[in-house]
């Protein structure tokens, strides 16, 4: 506007209107060329578009700006809690899961305090704090075959010298978990490690906790 308007406006210019867009041009020119160098046009379409299948911060973003429209739905406090998780941010994550936790009926909250104490957990590096040790014991109580409430609690007895109960706990979770899992190899190991020896028979093992 500034650069064209004088031009539009002086009337002894000779091809005021092409002289006019030929400036307009090449400022329009300069400062989409600029833009695109400097500043963030994928971030505009994402604006326009809505974010991609693909764009997982984007998609996390969406969802939580739909959850403030309706915070009472537990099952989206657990999906955005998930995706906090997916992108490493367990923090993020344990909140949105606490938040989810006020808003489930109680005889659900089982699965959600599971996924409270583990968001905890990676938050802290591995160790079961206290708050986590509760969420877990709690989704015990809803079901006591919670893989993921056996496995962190019996980390947390073992951490404590509790190795009654974290092998009782975790040869509970090894009866129940596939052979050709990852998880029961990690079982295998760490019971092995308890008993101070090398790693039994898988099969042995397997088939004496069915008996």
């Amino acid at each position: 506007g500034f650069a064209v308007w004088p031009v539009l406006r002086e009337k002894n210019v000779r091809g005021r209107p092409v002289l006019a867009a030929a400036i307009a041009a090449l400022v329009i020119g300069i400062g989409a060329g600029a833009y695109l160098q400097l500043g963030a046009p994928a971030l505009a379409l994402r604006s326009l578009t809505g974010p991609s299948n693909d764009d997982v911060r984007g998609l996390i973003a969406a969802l939580a700006e739909r959850i403030r429209g309706n915070p009472n739905d537990p099952r989206g406090w657990i999906l955005l809690g998930r995706g906090y998780l997916t992108l490493n941010d367990p923090s993020d994550a344990a909140a949105a899961f606490r938040r989810g936790l006020t808003v489930t009926p109680p005889s659900q909250r089982g699965p959600l305090s599971s996924a409270y104490g583990e968001a905890l957990t990676y938050e802290t590096q591995g160790a079961v704090s206290s708050e986590a040790e509760a969420a877990f014991a709690q989704a015990l109580k809803l079901n006591p075959h919670d893989a993921r409430a056996l496995y962190y609690l019996g980390i947390a007895f073992a951490a404590r010298g509790d190795r009654k109960n974290a092998l009782a706990l975790w040869n509970d979770l090894l009866a129940e978990t596939p052979p050709n899992s990852t998880l029961h190899n990690v079982l295998v190991d760490r019971i092995a490690m308890l008993n101070g020896q090398a790693a039994p028979d898988i099969n042995a093992m397997v088939e004496g906790l069915a008996a």
